[in-house]
């Protein structure tokens, strides 16, 4: 076994082991069975490692130099993170017992590890003396997401308070702008416990830190006046309550910025507070705002006056007081304001783009299709250029209804189309949006770019990733053959070949099954052994190339061929079929038959355990040695 393979051995037993701690009681049977299983991953991963340090992201281990991401690890990174684990370090001569008091301390709650002091401080009480913990600081815990990550947040409010702790308030308040912008403030008031420790910690601020108090209730503010439904969810005692403590400057800096910045202002969410606070501190708070919009440059003066005129035009009793009313209306004609307008020549083209596609829309004159397409055609560059991908998605529509309506004009929509679709591929292609852009793949159906640019890509510039992979198999199944020429070109070129496989186990599609299995039939035992890795990975796979593996491939393979098919129940049957159905009459084949009892033993398929049954009662002295291993395998199971 290699180093990459004990550790991902290392993390899949890792990930068990925890499963089975969050689910049975330290003395259970399954949970010993688990810890004894992953100690001996980890005794193998200590050959190579020693000691074995983990460090651990949001989504992702980190061991040496190299991260290990993906569906296989995630769940287990984020779970760990949670409990405030920012790394950890296992050195030799640790002991099961040990490893049960580890596993039973990470299975806690995340709540009861923060109130037993954290990971490191819990195994130290259990003179756990071969693990090290590295905490993370609180404000890494928002890389979480989750109402059990918010609870967390919660509770470390709560605890800064009870325990009197200055420094960790200090980096709570400090982070509490991200917290509320994370969490959303109307779910963190619509609770009451959170509410209730929200409260306490500003009252414990207010005694303690003044400053940071005006920096958290400003925050709160402004999350208010950007929830559209805060007024219905949170009644207005609430609001006054945990907004009390502003200055007329603070309340005045968080309306200035709604008017000039926010595009969804709502004038319903900021008559909140006129709602709260009585005439006259409405009326500095106006004269206030005023001056901080008339301080602050802004450019585009329309959007300011539709906020402001918003405020007037509100229906019923949720009209903004006339105290905002008398001093904000004078804004609108205040000269100061109108020195900030300006020609705004981007949201002018925006507009004039918008209204071509209209006129496209909803032109049915034949003859006054082709100059709307040539002026959307002059258009396009800048489009393109900025990167509207919204817009493009309204012209494909467009496009996609006039050729049911207009088919005489087809060769203007492919001038269009072309320019839409060489963009998006060539923005897939070098990866420079990938995320962006993969909304489109489906729409591609035609490569512009060329058999030859893929293979530069894939094969010279050793760019390989799943999209990259995933759009020559599209554009050009017929170049499968010359796709494997130059594999088999790179075949001195561990390195690549690795990388290559590890990118074709996360491509959805047929022909990276059939890469995969002609990289297996050409390649040596160690590239063989990561195809069969990675087959583990994608979401179908060709039983029967699995299968003729199981009748004549070597021993090592026969195990990574178990892990891949006993994913599927009809697989499983046939895999037990084809090793135990072999005929050893006086043991002439009983190498084989020894071969596969371990091979099954090895990947815990326990789909053979009938099989392995009847094995251990051969009689006749030459199936001895089956005998021996069929039984040490049934009773490893049966722990």
């Amino acid at each position: 076994m290699d180093k990459n393979q004990a550790i991902e051995d290392f993390f899949r037993n890792l990930k068990k082991t925890f499963n089975i701690a969050s689910l049975f009681t330290k003395g259970h049977p399954s949970f010993a069975k688990t810890v004894v299983e992953f100690k001996n991953s980890l005794d193998t991963l200590l050959t190579f490692l020693s000691p074995v340090k983990v460090g651990i992201t949001p989504e992702s281990f980190l061991v040496e130099d190299a991260y290990f991401k993906g569906l296989a690890y995630q769940d287990l990174a984020k779970m760990l993170h949670l409990r405030r684990i920012k790394s950890f370090q296992i050195t030799p001569g640790i002991t099961e017992e040990e490893l049960v008091v580890f596993f039973a301390t990470l299975s806690l709650h995340p709540k009861e590890i923060i109130v037993g002091g954290g990971v490191g401080h819990l195994l130290k009480e259990q003179k756990s003396e071969h693990i090290l913990i590295e905490e993370l600081d609180y404000s890494q815990l928002l890389k979480g997401s989750g109402k059990e990550c918010a609870d967390i947040w919660i509770y470390l409010l709560k605890e800064a308070v009870e325990k009197d702790d200055p420094q960790n308030a200090g980096v709570l308040a400090d982070n509490f702008e991200k917290m509320v912008q994370h969490f959303g403030i109307k779910d963190l008031l619509e609770d009451p416990e959170s509410k209730e420790n929200i409260y306490r910690f500003f009252s414990y601020l207010k005694n303690k830190s003044k400053d940071k108090l005006g920096h958290c209730a400003k925050q709160v503010a402004r999350s208010m006046l950007q929830e559209k439904d805060i007024g219905q969810k949170v009644d207005p005692e609430t609001i006054k309550m945990f907004l009390k403590d502003l200055s007329d400057a603070d309340f005045a800096d968080v309306l200035s910025d709604g008017l000039l910045t926010d595009d969804g202002f709502d004038p319903v969410s900021f008559t909140l507070f006129s709602r709260i606070l009585d005439e006259d501190k409405q009326k500095s708070i106006a004269a206030e705002t005023v001056k901080a919009v008339k301080a602050r440059p802004f450019k585009d003066t329309q959007k300011v006056r539709k906020n402001i005129e918003k405020l007037f035009s509100t229906p019923g009793d949720t009209s903004v007081s006339q105290v905002y009313r008398a001093t904000l209306s004078a804004l609108l004609q205040d000269t100061a304001v109108e020195r900030h307008i300006t020609l705004d020549r981007e949201q002018l083209q925006k507009s004039y783009q918008l209204v071509l596609l209209n006129l496209f829309y909803d032109e049915r004159d034949p003859e006054k299709i082709p100059p709307i397409v040539d002026k959307l055609m002059r258009e396009l560059d800048g489009i393109l250029r900025k990167k509207d991908l919204e817009y493009l998605v309204f012209l494909m529509g467009v496009i996609h209804k006039k050729r049911k309506e207009d088919p005489l004009h087809s060769d203007l929509f492919d001038r269009l189309d072309k320019a839409m679709y060489d963009f998006i591929e060539h923005n897939m292609a070098e990866d420079e949006g990938v995320t962006e852009f993969k909304y489109f793949f489906d729409s591609l159906q035609k490569s512009s770019l060329g058999i030859d640019f893929y293979l530069h890509k894939i094969f010279n510039e050793e760019k390989i990733n799943p999209v990259l992979l995933k759009l020559f198999f599209k554009f050009f199944p017929a170049g499968l053959p010359v796709f494997y020429t130059n594999i088999e070109r790179k075949r001195g070129d561990i390195e690549f070949l690795e990388a290559m496989v590890e990118q074709l186990s996360i491509v959805d599609h047929p022909y990276a099954v059939e890469a995969l299995k002609y990289i297996y039939s050409s390649m040596n035992n160690f590239i063989k052994m990561e195809v069969l890795k990675a087959m583990r990975k994608l979401p179908t796979f060709d039983r029967e190339f699995l299968l003729s593996i199981l009748k004549s491939g070597e021993p090592a393979s026969k195990k990574e061929v178990l892990l891949v098919l006993m994913q599927d129940e009809g697989s499983r049957k046939q895999a037990v079929e084809v090793l135990f159905s072999v005929k050893s009459p006086w043991g002439t084949k009983n190498n084989i038959i020894l071969e596969n009892i371990i091979a099954v033993g090895e990947a815990g398929f326990k789909a053979a355990e009938g099989y392995l049954a009847a094995m251990s009662k051969k009689y006749f002295f030459w199936n001895s040695e089956i005998r021996k291993e069929a039984l040490k395998v049934l009773k490893k199971w049966a722990r």
